[in-house]
This record gives structure tokens, sequence and C-alpha cells, in this order.
């Protein structure tokens, strides 16, 4: 069992489910960023295939543009693990489902390679609940309750006395400049906002 003292996005979470009102609960993604670096790395990952993909897009029109492009991914699922992203955010969320948005501007450089600023916002949805039946038999310390496992938080919701939610959040923008030569790759100027190391 995991005690929420201290886990202050779990402990909020947790409250909000037992307060029974089923509305949407907003997350602070920012901190999800800075906290758990498998989701930052992640996220960062994926900005790097998308200043490729619009280099990639800017060399096939043929000119030195600038040319700017919008940015919206699919969502992809940040599968939870207690271990490497800490109990707070795994327990405030377990896993989460996530998105960019934002746009890259891209630009034909003296040297012949290409310049780039990209501004895009991660955003997170999840639906939180408590299965009941997990392998794993999670469950939680409660203030003035004790310990209640998976199986238990489950029952209170099918017993109307917690009640599921949806979680979501937006991040404050992620900010990344350089360049990129075909035979050097990119090379990052400068990197800001939340996650950015």
């Amino acid at each position: 069992m995991a005690g929420l003292s201290g886990r202050g996005n779990a402990s909020q979470n947790m409250r909000h489910f037992l307060q029974n009102s089923g509305e949407p609960l907003e997350q602070n993604v920012d901190d999800m960023l800075n906290s758990v670096h498998r989701f930052s790395s992640a996220a960062e990952t994926e900005q790097q295939e998308m200043i490729h993909l619009a280099i990639e897009r800017a060399d096939a029109e043929g000119g030195s543009g600038p040319y700017t492009f919008p940015i919206r991914t699919d969502w992809t699922l940040h599968r939870g693990n207690q271990e490497e992203d800490g109990d707070d955010w795994y327990f405030a969320s377990g896993s989460w489902s996530y998105s960019q948005t934002g746009e890259i501007t891209v630009g034909r450089a003296d040297d012949g390679g290409w310049s780039y600023e990209m501004e895009t916002q991660v955003h997170m949805r999840d639906q939180y609940d408590w299965h009941g039946a997990d392998d794993e038999n999670l469950g939680v310390t409660i203030p003035f309750i004790g310990d209640v496992d998976d199986e238990e938080l489950a029952e209170l919701a099918r017993a109307g006395l917690a009640q599921e939610y949806t979680m979501y959040g937006a991040s404050a923008p992620v900010v990344r400049t350089g360049s990129h030569d075909s035979g050097e790759g990119l090379d990052e100027e400068s990197a800001s906002g939340p996650g950015t190391r």
C-alpha cells in the first residue's frame, strides 16, 4: 500500500474521486513533464521527429522558406511504471494518453542547412478509475480510513459513494530552436519549457 501523504497530485485526484462529483479535473502537465523522466523523454523524442519531418517537407518544397507547418500528433499511451515514474503520478493517473499541438518554422540557413523554431504544448487525458482485481492488487492508505485496495476503491464507485471522472490538461509552451545539417544532424541551440533540460 502507498500512503498519499506528500503526494500532492495523487492526493488531489483521490480527494476529487471521493467527493463524488464526477466533474472533469485539470492536471498539472508541467509537473508531469518535470517529474516523470520517461514521459518528458518520450515527448522530446516526438518533438525531434517532428523537426526532422518539417525539414524533409521544407526540402521537398525546393525553396529556402521560411515554411511554417502546424503540429498535431496522434494520441499516444504513456504506460505507467511505479518504479520509474514515482509514486505521485503513478497513483495520480497511472497510465495516460498524450498528444502535442503547435507549429514549427524552418528556413534555409546561409550555410545551406536549415534553421528551425518549434513551439508545442503537450496535452494529456485519462479517466480516473480503479479497476478492481488488478494483477498488482494496487491500493492506497487514506488518512483516517487506512489501507484500501484496488477492488475496494472500485466498489466505492459501483456503490455510488465515489465517482470516476475525466482528467485533462495542457503544458506551458515548449520552445526549441536550432539548426540541421545533412551531415551533422540536429544541433539544438536552445530549449525552454517544462521537461526540457
